[in-house]
Formats: C-alpha cells, sequence, structure tokens
C-alpha cells in the first residue's frame, strides 16, 4: 500500500545572500545543508497501522507531508497505491472566524467531499465530537480539546485508503483518546492503512502492529511495538 525507498529531504541553513561587509570581510558562507531525512526505507501493507515514534525533529512530520504531497523528497522514491486523508496539523484547513460547522464544510470539501456528501453526514461528525452545543460558535473560541475533537470528527468522513494522522491526539481528554483509538482501529479492520505519529507509548502499544523509530531523521528500528517502544523510551524518556 505504501512502499518508502531510499528518501532523503535536505533543507537549506540561510539564505545564501552575501552582504558587502560579509564580502569586504571574507565572513560570507555559503549556506549549508542539513537532513530531515536520511535514507529512510519502509513499507506498509493494506489494513496494517505503523505507529511512528521519535523526538522532536527526528522528521516524524516531513515524513508524512511527504506522504500527502505537500513537501517533496530531495531524493528517493514514495509510491502510495491509493489515495489518502490526513490530520497532521492542529487549524490545517479550519478558518478562526468560521464557525464549527462552516469549518466542518469547509475541511470536508478541501479533503475532497461534494457538498450533498457534507450535508449528509455532518451530523455524525458533530455527535461524534460532541459539540453539538458549540458547533455554530466561532472556532476561535473553542478550547484547544474541542477544535481536536472537531477535526478527528471531520477525518471519520474521510473515505481514503490510507490514512495519516500526527501527535494531535495528545491534546484531547482521556474520554475522546479512547473513542478515537475505537476508530482508528475500526478503520485498521476494514482494511485501510493507517500511519499514526504519537508520543504516547500505551496508544502505539495498543494501536500499532509496527512501529518504526526515527532518530535524527533516520531509522532507528521498527518491530513489535512493545519492544521499540520500550527501547525508545530507555533512551529518550
Amino acid at each position: 500500500m505504501i512502499a518508502v525507498s531510499h528518501v532523503f529531504k535536505a533543507y537549506r541553513r540561510g539564505s545564501g545572500i552575501p552582504t558587502l561587509k560579509g564580502l569586504i570581510s571574507g565572513e560570507f558562507r555559503h549556506p549549508e545543508h542539513f537532513y530531515a531525512l536520511r535514507d529512510v526505507s519502509f513499507s506498509v501493507e493494506q489494513g496494517e497501522v505503523l505507529g511512528i515514534v521519535g523526538a522532536n525533529g527526528s522528521g516524524k512530520t516531513t515524513l508524512l507531508s511527504i506522504l500527502l504531497g505537500c513537501v517533496y523528497p530531495t531524493s528517493g522514491h514514495v509510491r502510495l497505491e491509493a489515495p489518502v486523508c490526513s490530520m497532521l496539523d492542529l487549524g490545517i484547513g479550519f478558518d478562526w472566524a468560521f464557525t464549527g460547522r462552516q469549518n466542518v464544510y469547509q475541511s470536508c470539501q478541501l479533503q475532497g467531499m461534494r457538498k450533498p456528501e457534507v450535508d449528509e453526514h455532518i451530523e455524525e461528525v458533530i455527535d461524534f465530537a460532541e459539540c453539538r452545543q458549540i458547533i455554530d460558535t466561532p472556532f476561535k473560541r473553542y478550547s484547544l480539546g474541542e477544535r481536536v475533537r472537531l477535526e478527528f470528527g471531520v477525518l471519520t468522513q474521510l473515505t481514503a485508503p490510507i490514512v495519516l494522522v500526527d501527535d494531535i491526539l495528545a491534546f484531547a481528554d482521556g474520554h475522546f483518546k479512547e473513542k478515537a483509538m475505537g476508530y482508528i482501529r475500526q478503520v485498521a479492520r476494514s482494511g485501510r492503512t493507517v500511519l499514526l505519529v504519537s508520543h504516547t507509548p500505551e496508544m502505539l502499544k495498543s494501536l500499532a502492529h509496527r512501529v518504526m523509530w526515527l532518530r535524527a531523521g533516520q531509522i532507528a528500528e521498527v518491530g513489535q511495538p512493545v519492544e521499540v517502544v520500550r527501547h525508545y523510551v530507555e533512551e529518550c524518556g
């Protein structure tokens, strides 16, 4: 379902534009490059939940952004055998001036749903998100937990075979986190494929079939969730 082969992603530090002072003093330096990802290769089968763990700056979000097509790799190849839906960052596709209801329409349509489809399913989004009392309130007045609930509610109506979820469930309360985890289990049982970034060991051990640990842009380990999470926690705390 997903095949990633020898992917590198380089970014440039500094503008590389010389100043007159720098040229005269000889202090001008050409821009340096750093690698957010280095030689990353893995595959994910249909119906598999692959957990991804790593410290901040280890390349997790860069990897998901490449899979989504928002970022291109510097080198290497990525093959996705089906469309993708995602929940990568809190607030993407949501307008703070719009109400929750208006944002559901906007976000669903940005992810490929037609308005009649949103009309049909918006009540399910509201019920899943447990936000009926505030659904017509401007999004800027929502608490962090309420934003997470509404955005995850939108995700439950997207039907792409590949689902990418970044670590925003860390902001959900315990009740909703369990509800979201139940949904992810349901998605996997239906044959869809999930990539789940999380810093929560118990979530990874509960949901993932395998866990991949990224360290400084490279794969440190891939394997059984209990073992990989234990090694990650021992090193990173």
